[in-house]
């Protein structure tokens, strides 16, 4: 169990704790004064519930629009939930983890999600906050074995490559005469998460034992806050219960059989921390299923939101090939980007995958209240209480990044410096009208921050940025049916596991380019 998945925020961003707490968290208590304002419901007590589960994640925005306070309290049945929507005031709540823990939440989450039993579970919530000052514990273990991976150093590197050698399987999989696509999304699902899964849990991981077992996991994404509700999850989410229910068996029988031998450092490192720590194999089989959701999910739906945003926008596209091209090595019919240059000197591409983030993760960073906390000398938090951080009402506030806040703009991350270089803008890639360096470091809230920064972040800048960036320079997206491809909204009615997938399916025409269509593209991911 571990909760520092690929993506820092991925099962913190449920926001259905609010739902939740009333069976989590002991009863209420009278407001004390300090306490945030209060924003009263409709409905009292279950009103906000009610809200959280009609509009889904857009909830958050439409009870801060309201508002101009920085943090809010949502009174909830028997307790509260206080909404954080300043950057400055984020920034206070990541470092007061000695009493706003996440892991007191993560932990609850966990057990719901993948059933462990009360052994296991007095494994995971021992010195899970560090409270003996020991710096042991299962939870500061998997700490350590995923960061000792996935920071940067020779082992991320490794990973990155093989990702991306998977990855790069599929794209040159791409026919000559090229292919009409239902379902861009679905396309890049399948392709990124299946080239993750071999990637992460080598080639006998439990999707090329079983297929079937691909559908299996969508299934059981899909109904995940479903089976965290944990109301009878056999009846009232019971294709989800059940596509749980054969992925652990998968991950038992992966396990039992000794595949995770032959499986990334990062999975042998996770393994021996758990096992060391008293986990059976069954347990940690299990909590690998955690693992899968922060490894396949949120890459697959980034690499869509970037693609069709760039392929919509012919000026941004010409652009980011003018950056990409001199990163590229040319050997024959092979050509092979550079992913270290990429990362250090084609800051376009960069930007345009931190903004696809920001404008379609609308994560809600956690945090349980340990202790009575007073933030900023002003607002008191109570004891047993839950503290969010909205990440989608803070990455749509004009006041942090500018008049188009709501629109994608990759140069909202470009520094002023480099936007002179890169020219031939239009109405989609304009300079930003707020200086990037006078906003906060709080105010992109992706991987979430402090002490739960997502180690997994240069990963997925590698994996998501090696991958789009041979389709923009390899590749013609085109549409069908229509004169120009139309960006989708995103599904944000629903609360995403990360970022939001798009709310209806895009027909595209995908084709490889003129005088490349025999080219073999790779990637370099050597520093």
């Amino acid at each position: 169990m571990d909760g520092y998945t690929v993506f820092a925020a991925a099962l913190g961003g449920l926001g259905l704790v609010l739902a939740l707490v009333d069976r989590v968290f002991p009863a209420n208590r009278p407001c004390d004064p300090r306490e945030p304002p209060i924003v009263p419901s409709r409905i009292p007590w279950i009103g906000h519930i009610i809200g959280i589960i009609r509009h889904g994640a857009r909830y958050y925005k439409m009870v801060c629009a309201d508002s101009t306070q920085p943090i809010v309290t949502l009174p909830t049945l028997n307790s509260r939930t206080y909404v954080v929507s300043s950057p400055p005031l984020a920034s206070l709540v990541q470092r007061a983890s000695k009493t706003l823990s996440f892991n007191s939440l993560i932990t609850e989450v966990t057990r719901r999600m993948v059933g462990f039993d009360e052994q296991t579970m007095a494994i995971v919530t021992h010195n899970m906050n560090n409270e003996d000052g020991t710096n042991t514990g299962l939870m500061l273990d998997v700490h350590h074995a995923m960061y000792s991976v996935l920071m940067e150093n020779p082992e991320l590197y490794k990973m990155g490559q093989s990702t991306l050698r998977e990855s790069m399987k599929f794209a040159n999989s791409v026919k000559k005469e090229g292919e009409d696509l239902d379902d861009l999304f679905a396309w890049t699902q399948r392709g990124l998460s299946l080239s993750a899964a071999t990637a992460i849990y080598g080639p006998q991981n439990i999707f090329a034992l079983d297929p079937t077992l691909y559908d299996d996991f969508w299934t059981f994404e899909g109904g995940l806050i479903g089976l965290l509700v944990d109301v009878f999850p056999s009846i009232f989410v019971r294709k989800a219960n059940n596509a749980r229910k054969r992925l652990i068996n998968a991950l038992i029988k992966y396990v039992e059989e000794g595949h995770y031998k032959d499986a990334s450092k990062l999975i042998q490192n996770r393994y021996h921390a758990h096992i060391g720590n008293g986990f059976t194999e069954e347990a940690w089989a299990r909590s690998e299923l955690g693992m899968l959701m922060g490894a396949l999910v949120n890459a697959s739906v980034s690499v869509f939101w970037m693609v069709i945003n760039v392929f919509s926008r012919p000026k941004l596209l010409v652009e980011l090939r003018k950056e990409l091209e001199p990163i590229v090595d040319v050997d024959g019919t092979k050509r092979t980007v550079n992913i270290h240059r990429l990362r250090s000197s084609c800051p376009l591409i960069i930007a345009t995958f931190r903004e696809s983030l920001r404008i379609y993760a609308d994560i809600q960073s956690v945090r349980y209240v340990t202790d009575d906390t007073l933030l900023a000398d002003k607002y008191f938090l109570r004891k047993d209480t839950v503290v969010q951080i909205a990440g989608g009402v803070i990455h749509a506030d004009k006041g942090v990044w500018g008049p188009d806040a709501t629109s994608f703009n990759p140069y909202h991350f470009i520094e002023s410096s480099n936007q002179a270089q890169i020219s031939g803008k239009d109405d989609s890639a304009k300079e930003s009208t707020t200086d990037r360096k006078s906003r906060h470091p709080a105010s992109f809230r992706a991987f979430g921050g402090g002490a739960t920064l997502c180690p997994g972040r240069h990963f997925a800048q590698i994996e998501i940025c090696g991958f789009v960036a041979v389709l923009i320079l390899g590749f013609d997206v085109t549409p069908v049916g229509s004169e120009s491809i139309k960006v989708p909204e995103k599904d944000d009615y629903k609360f995403p596991i990360g970022v939001s997938k798009p709310a209806s399916p895009t027909k595209v025409r995908l084709q490889r380019r003129k005088g490349l269509e025999d080219v073999l593209w790779a990637c370099d991911v050597s520093a």
